[in-house]
């Protein structure tokens, strides 16, 4: 811009100018792409992840999205649990009366009340093992469909991750514990 008496007179820059402007912006967008290149999303979905506090929203997860599906795996100190949640067990046998629940099985501590509540409510569908009084966890697992819930009664807040393959690696170290677990002994 170059002021002529009243008139302003525009005077455009020489087209190197232009060139060298690019060649900027374009070696900022290099020094950036590997950055870039780490947000892609590359050959896959990205996991889905919800986190909850509200204990009315940890309720609904198990009610309405793990107590509708055909498999269940628990590993978990349901006696706890209860104490937060106590018409989970009503509900939950509500829906294997029903045929929702085809399978469930849950891994339980080994202490008297968590054997007296696998003998009460083991069945054909609900199989209840106790894990090693060696081996302690300090949150639920709940595995269903495509996802894991992470519960902690300590803290009261559920994680949630739907992943195809997160829920299936979840699902073998859940067939691990399995089978280091012990049957429901009916005369302890």
């Amino acid at each position: 811009l170059i002021p002529k008496g009243k008139k302003s007179v525009y005077i455009a820059e020489p087209a190197s100018r232009l060139l060298q402007r690019i060649q900027q912006q374009e070696k900022a967008v290099r020094e950036i792409l590997p950055q870039l290149h780490a947000l892609e999303n590359k050959g896959g979905t990205k996991p889905v992840i919800r986190y909850y506090t509200n204990l009315k929203d940890i309720e609904r997860v198990w009610v309405e999205e793990t107590y509708h599906a055909k498999e269940n795996l628990y590993l978990s100190n349901y006696i706890d649990t209860l104490k937060l949640f106590p018409n989970l067990d009503e509900e939950y046998e509500r829906q294997i009366k029903k045929g929702v629940i085809t399978i469930a099985r849950e891994l339980h501590p080994a202490t008297k009340e968590h054997i007296a509540h696998a003998l009460k409510f083991q069945s054909k569908v609900r199989k209840i093992r106790i894990i090693p009084p060696h081996l302690k966890f300090d949150v639920d697992l709940s595995i269903w469909d495509d996802s894991i819930a992470l519960y902690s009664d300590e803290h009261r807040h559920m994680l949630i991750i739907t992943d195809k393959g997160i829920a299936n690696s979840f699902r073998a170290m859940f067939a691990m514990a399995w089978m280091v677990s012990k049957e429901v002994e009916k005369n302890r």
